[in-house]
């Protein structure tokens, strides 16, 4: 038996999602044989898709196939298909059916003959296990690693301002409410499509490529926080922080920066256990946290989040999450 992956090729720049796809590939890239099953320059649907299928082909019925899901734009159809003619393990990086209000069970039923699947977390996976998915096939990621070249250690300690948010600013329309009880304590803000018209009271720093906002973000914590509302995570974006991996966390994680969370996502546990940061009911909580910190028990989570940034920054969370599938099939 031997182990594979889909290789696959994302621009560079200011898309967080394209960061979480390169990074799998270089990690994947370090431990497997590549296989190229996709072709960008290839428009005609029928001829990609056979050029996916001989490649899967290609292969023989015991080894593995890694690939990474959704598969690339068009093609995710496939992902049922292949998974009945070879053993693939997916790497999900979305479900989009969590992120709409009526659950068809569509996507779902394309994972479930999947050999192995690397999940989110245990939230994700609970979801998985309830709609079908057996739960031997299934391992945790934990949270996503955030591939660096710098190895810097950053101390935001001394920083003035309290929170850091950084993103696509048109999805996150609660920075905008904040209260200035809270801009006060210092809001600073990254990312595109901001509106300076909206709330003259926050930082707006600018935006930044992927591969280096690590470096130029400031805040005492970053914050994790979806949807229009101060109050709680609200609508599709704040459901889906119920399940999934938000890639900023680990991102702050690599600028050594603690948490700030919302209380019912998912990755709250993972902050807690950790002890690398706060959850918050509503956004307006990070002031009773701004009066009761001290040095010392600022001290104690950044070590923490240092300790972690080790994992992330190299690329063990996944090559960790892989060994335990592979095991399985030994």
């Amino acid at each position: 038996m031997s182990v594979f992956y889909y290789s696959e090729t994302y621009s560079k720049g200011k898309n967080a999602g394209n960061k979480a796809r390169n990074d799998v590939e270089v990690i994947l890239s370090r431990n497997y044989p590549k296989l190229t099953p996709y072709d960008v320059k290839l428009n005609n649907r029928i001829v990609r898709t056979l050029k996916v299928l001989r490649t899967t082909f290609s292969v023989s019925k015991e080894d593995i196939i890694i690939v990474q899901y959704p598969l690339p734009r068009g093609l995710n159809w496939l992902a049922e298909v292949l998974t009945k003619i070879r053993n693939i393990v997916f790497v999900i990086h979305d479900l989009y059916e969590l992120r709409m209000s009526n659950f068809s069970g569509v996507e779902i039923r394309k994972l479930r003959k999947a050999y192995g699947i690397i999940s989110h977390n245990e939230k994700m996976t609970k979801f998985l296990i309830k709609n079908g998915i057996n739960k031997e096939k299934i391992v945790n990621l934990q949270i996503f690693d955030y591939l660096i070249d710098n190895k810097t250690l950053y101390d935001h300690s001394n920083d003035k301002d309290m929170i850091c948010f950084a993103g696509n600013l048109a999805k996150s329309g609660f920075i905008y409410n904040i209260s200035e009880k809270i801009t006060n304590i210092g809001v600073n803000v990254y990312g595109i499509n901001y509106d300076e018209l909206k709330n003259a009271k926050l930082h707006y720093k600018g935006s930044f490529d992927s591969e280096v906002v690590y470096k130029k973000i400031k805040g005492k914590f970053g914050l994790i926080w979806d949807g229009d509302n101060t109050e709680s995570c609200t609508g599709n974006f704040g459901k889906y922080m119920m399940y999934n991996n938000p890639h900023k966390i680990s991102m702050y994680i690599a600028a050594c920066m603690p948490i700030v969370i919302w209380s019912d996502a998912a990755l709250a546990d993972f902050v807690l256990e950790n002890n690398i940061g706060y959850v918050i009911n509503k956004i307006d909580d990070i002031f009773e946290i701004y009066e009761n910190l001290t040095d010392d028990k600022y001290r104690i989570m950044s070590n923490n989040v240092k300790k972690i940034r080790e994992d992330i920054i190299n690329g063990r969370m996944l090559e960790k999450a892989l060994s335990l599938i592979i095991k399985k099939s030994n």
